[in-house]
Parts: C-alpha cells; structure tokens; sequence
C-alpha cells in the first residue's frame, strides 16, 4: 500500500468515525436528558445498580425508549432502499405505492 492510498483510505473512514461518534453523544444526551435530567456519571451509577432512582429511571424508562429509536431509525434504511427499489425511483416515497394511506387505515 502506498502512502497515497493509506491517505485516501483514512479520508474516506474520517466521516464515519464522525457519525459514529455522533451517534454515541445522542445516546448518551437521550440517557440524560428528559422530565428529570441526570448527569453521565450519574447514568452510569443507574446501569451499574449503585443509586436506585437511576436505575428506574434509565434502565426502566429511557434505555428501552432509546434503544427502541435506533432499531426503528435502522429499520427506515431498508425500507426506503427496496421501496426506491421496487419502483427504480430514487427520489420514491410512501405516497407513490400508497403505502402511508395503508397505514392510516390500520392505524
């Protein structure tokens, strides 16, 4: 490998490591943040079982609440791809297949 392509490979991971950590401080501030605020000191003394609100309060209400909004952000990825797919439209949206009217009869 040259020092030319180790350049050109470590400019293109620079903005995933970017997202990456992003993605981290957003956890992290949807551990913190809510009616009552905690600290990340004081998050981590709710996982690890060491101060009782904490815990109720994070690992009851707001690490389920978290981990659920990633699953659902991930799984609008693949959505949109074979949506985008099935139609060969890049710029495709639920409104073309009438998948959002579906949704409003069930819901």
């Amino acid at each position: 490998m040259t020092t030319e392509s180790a350049l050109r490979a470590a400019r293109g991971t620079w903005p995933y490591m970017a997202l990456v950590a992003l993605f981290a401080v957003a956890f992290l501030l949807e551990l913190c943040l809510g009616a009552v605020s905690l600290s990340p000191a004081r998050v981590w003394e709710g996982i690890t079982g060491e101060d009782a609100l904490a815990r109720q309060l994070v690992l009851d209400l707001r690490l389920p609440r978290a981990v659920l909004a990633v699953l659902t952000g991930a799984s609008l990825a693949p959505a949109a791809a074979a949506l985008q797919g099935a139609t060969g439209n890049p710029l495709a949206d639920p409104h073309l297949m009438g998948v959002s009217g579906g949704a409003l009869m069930v819901g």
